[in-house]
């Protein structure tokens, strides 16, 4: 493009952003999302204080130490919304894509400067770096071998174990000289390296939210995005029947099993590898939200249903890459091999399907495949061009109110949740959270025929318990009148072990099902289970003044609202299931409601209550059986909810669901069996409600009836029978319903 016209769009594109910037500016002054974060930390660095950093800031000081904007360079709407936002993203992209071009004219000292910044803005652009420096090995290498060899068999259709040996014989021979041109990138790889072992990961800041894991959809999520982003180059009747023709050029034989082999490995990647950030389930403010909820999860086969679309982005990204379907010479064998290795360890270890993330690889992509049509360019700019003003207009001028009165603006931006009007963070939520039917397990030292899994149950409950508690905090938003919310939300997120919902997810896993499907009726659950709290504490009841270590509901907020609290509680609990619950049969959550109304009602917890009340001060005279009947329906009612809703809901079938029910039953009574021997071990601190009481007033427990001996022999022998139940299904997809069982008999509290 000559100069003048280059300056001229230039000129054009700056003054344009400028007017954006200004019109932003106008309908959004406060700091947007992460912008809280980055703006302070540059006002500090322009103040002086240096070593004065904010713990959830995860990259490097980049940023804040250019301190100036970047000039629009497209119109890709991920890249264009960043613009007018305090964020990495440009400059990340800027710089990194700056090195790339520099190491192309062979300015590798210039590559080096540009990809050291390029990692400042952002540290996965090491792995960038590290992709621009290998291209640069291999276009030396064939370079020498094209200017010392007259062998036509160069091209870009040969094999890639050739070139592969190819690059690195000639590698090996321009050591010396490759060293000496490219240690500028070289370096900034291996300092990185070093900070890395320095630091202990990756991130600088909140590295708890950050913690990389496998998630091998990833890359077929980015495909996908890029063939939809590109529609007009890649979704056109012309390319596709060219991609395809390429796919289905050789025998029936080797296309079968192409095809086979291929869709069998995405299958097998979304049954095992398929990864949900809480911060996707919990932030209603980004497009990943509702793409999650509404398309991709919103049946049980949805995931499934998707494996012919990745398949085909696949086979077009290759087709565009090796040049079949456009004019440009397209990339050799190993130069998509390196291009889909660089893909892969940037995204995998990302556990948030952000597509901030898929920038740099989405022009990548853009570069290396053949040229589209010039009516396809056109398409393509003209529906960024649309995407970019209704994302800004919706953005800008049409915010909308949480609960709690904060206003939220809907953006492509994927950050940590922020819910009140001091802009705090909600909580630290699951570093990692499986929503395959895969439950990880470790070889055990013992015997490996051991009938006992090994099993990380602490970590496992950690993770749960955070999940469920990130659910539960987004499913009573503060409303007016604030004060009962207020009241349903001190209890409900006061902590707790979280068993119930943790049965529920678990079960629901075991028989094949999804943490989403389950996570309605956990919080159900939860709900249910605090409103029996709240109920049990008042004076009328139990008279208790501390519940989970804090003063109970009655104390803070006095007789009338704690009642009204459990009350609203308990409505809320069905309207959640029916309201929020998404991708099972409506038969089957109407099965879950009845469960649910059965366990708490007067065939279940009220019952037990009810036989209770009228028993205290009876002591010895009560029977056993009474003493079973109290607690089969006051404790195990819900446990039994808990389980077999699970099981419905991941599509159980009744011989599953009587085993299920069983087992339930028993850990049920279990945990009252061990609830009553604590109350007479344990101190007040320890079980963080007072201890005692049970004695003290002469109710009727099983120590009381049978002796402390008698009643953990009972304890032991309920967790086998429930134990026994389970032998169906494979130990690893069960582990934590042993290890759920196995915790209800050695819990302390």
């Amino acid at each position: 493009m000559p100069i003048a016209n280059l300056t001229t769009l230039t000129a054009t594109f700056a003054v344009f952003g400028a007017v954006l910037v200004q019109w932003i500016t106008l309908h959004v002054p406060e700091p947007y999302m992460d912008e809280i974060f980055h703006i302070p930390q540059t006002q500090r660095y322009f103040n002086g204080q240096w070593t004065n950093w904010d713990p959830k800031i995860t990259t490097f000081p980049g940023l804040y130490l250019i301190g100036t904007g970047t000039l629009v360079c497209c119109l890709y709407p991920l890249h264009f919304f960043y613009t007018f936002l305090y964020y990495t993203d440009v400059a990340s992209t800027f710089f990194t894509l700056s090195a790339w071009l520099a190491a192309r004219k062979q300015r590798y000292r210039l590559a080096g400067l540009l990809g050291g910044f390029a990692v400042l803005m952002r540290q996965t652009n090491a792995v960038w770096v590290a992709f621009i420096a290998a291209r640069s090995v291999i276009e030396i290498c064939l370079l020498h071998y094209k200017q010392g060899s007259t062998s036509k068999g160069t091209g870009n259709s040969t094999s890639l174990v050739t070139d592969i040996l190819l690059v690195l014989q000639r590698a090996w021979t321009l050591r010396s000289a490759l060293l000496r041109l490219l240690w500028p990138l070289i370096s900034v790889v291996f300092t990185f390296a070093g900070f890395i072992l320095y630091n202990g990961g990756i991130v600088v800041g909140d590295k708890d939210n950050h913690v990389p894991v496998r998630h091998l959809m990833q890359p077929l999520y980015f495909v996908l995005y890029c063939t939809i982003c590109l529609a007009p180059a890649y979704w056109t009747p012309k390319t596709m029947e060219r991609t395809l023709a390429k796919t289905l050029t050789s025998s029936l034989f080797k296309t079968a099993s192409l095809l086979i082999s291929l869709a069998v490995s995405i299958a097998l990647s979304i049954f095992s590898g398929t990864l949900v950030h809480p911060f996707l389930l919990a932030d209603n403010r980004h497009y990943t939200f509702y793409l999650w909820r509404r398309v991709v999860n919103c049946t049980p086969w949805m995931r499934y249903a998707l494996i012919p679309a990745y398949m085909y982005s696949l086979l077009a990204l290759n087709a565009l890459f090796a040049g079949s379907c456009g004019k440009r010479a397209g990339q050799r064998p190993i130069e998509r091999v390196l291009f889909a290795a660089t893909v892969a360890i940037v995204l995998i270890p990302a556990h948030l399907i952000e597509f901030r993330y898929y920038t740099v690889a989405f022009y990548a992509v853009f570069m290396m495949s053949s040229t589209p049509t010039v009516a396809a360019l056109a398409v393509t700019a003209g529906l960024f061009v649309v995407c970019n003003a209704l994302t800004l207009y919706i953005f800008a001028m049409r915010p909308f109110q949480w609960g709690d009165g904060s206003v939220a603006r809907m953006a492509t931006v994927q950050a940590q949740p922020v819910r009140n009007h001091a802009s705090r963070i909600v909580r630290r939520t699951a570093t990692v959270v499986r929503c395959a039917a895969e439950v990880s397990t470790r070889p055990s030292s013992e015997a490996t025929n051991s009938s006992k899994p090994s099993f990380d149950f602490k970590q496992y409950m950690g993770e749960r318990a955070q999940l469920i508690d990130a659910a539960l905090d987004l499913s009573v938003p503060v409303a007016y009148p604030e004060v009962i919310t207020e009241a349903m939300r001190y209890s409900l997120l006061a902590g707790g072990k979280r068993v119930r919902p943790a049965l529920c997810l678990a079960a629901c896993e075991l028989v094949g099902g999804s943490i989403e499907a389950a996570m309605p009726t956990a919080c159900a659950l939860e709900m249910i289970h605090t409103m029996s709290l709240i109920h049990d504490d008042l004076p009328s009841m139990d008279n208790d003044d501390f519940r989970r270590g804090k003063p109970t509901n009655h104390k803070v907020y006095g007789e009338e609202i704690a009642i009204l609290a459990g009350d609203a509680l308990l409505s809320l609990s069905f309207e959640y299931v029916a309201r929020e619950t998404r991708g099972v049969a409506p038969e089957r959550v109407l099965q879950v409601i009845v469960e649910l109304g059965k366990a708490v009602g007067s065939e279940g917890l009220v019952a037990g209550q009810v036989v209770d009340i009228k028993s205290e001060g009876a002591g010895a005279e009560v029977g056993l059986d009474t003493l079973e009947y109290i607690h089969h329906h006051k404790t195990a009612a819900l446990l039994e909810a808990a389980v077999v809703s699970g099981a419905i809901l991941g599509g159980a079938n009744e011989a599953e669901i009587a085993k299920l029910r069983k087992y339930s039953r028993d850990i049920g009574l279990a945990f009252q069996v061990v609830d009553d021997i604590l109350d007479i071990t344990a101190t007040t601190e320890e079980l963080g409600k007072t201890a005692g009481k049970d004695l003290a007033v002469a109710k009727a427990t099983y120590p009381s009836l049978v002796g402390l001996d008698r009643s953990k022999e009972i304890a032991n022998e309920l967790i086998e029978e429930a134990k026994a139940q389970l032998v169906d299904w494979p130990m690893a997809k069960a582990a934590p319903l042993y290890a759920l069982a196995e915790y209800i008999r050695s819990r302390k509290n």
